[in-house]
């Protein structure tokens, strides 16, 4: 079964997600590039292995799909009961502040040994992002800011 996430990055800079995503997938099989219908570039990095297809969504205006994905989990993210309030504002505040989300999908999932990770990360922090995995953040370097269950990782 695949597996999917997101990230969600305060800049929405298309030059940067293209530097970084060939920067750390194409040494490891075949990279091709595609477009959405909004014209946005979308990535399908093959290696013997796994495919991690990436697809960026950049705000346009209030009331887009990325502004309702971003009070979905804002609201997500404030329900979280915790001992770490500090980590649930800081996943508030970039559900609130994405400028650009990138969706995605792995298959069978997220495969380290194909640079995956190092392309999630890199992209992250390149982006000012972190990573929503469905079920809790984690920051740019792959630590827990919060999850579902109220843990963390994150020290303020």
């Amino acid at each position: 079964m695949p597996q999917s996430l997101t990230l969600f990055c305060r800049q929405a800079t298309i030059d940067v997600f293209r530097e970084v995503v060939t920067e750390s997938l194409a040494p490891f099989g075949d990279l091709e590039w595609t477009e959405s219908p909004e014209g946005w570039p979308i990535a399908i990095a093959t290696s013997s292995t796994s495919q991690m297809t990436l697809n960026p969504l950049i705000f346009c205006e209030p009331g887009d799909k990325l502004s309702v994905m971003s009070l979905g989990a804002a609201a997500f993210a404030r329900k979280i009961e915790t001992d770490h309030p500090a980590g649930r504002e800081l996943a508030v505040d970039y559900s609130l502040n994405m400028q650009m989300a990138v969706g995605v999908v792995a298959d069978p999932e997220i495969d380290a040994q194909a640079g995956h990770e190092d392309c999630l990360f890199s992209l992250a922090s390149a982006l000012d992002g972190v990573v929503f995995t469905g079920s809790g953040f984690l920051d740019q370097h792959g630590a827990l800011i919060i999850d579902f269950e109220g843990k963390s990782e994150f020290e303020t």
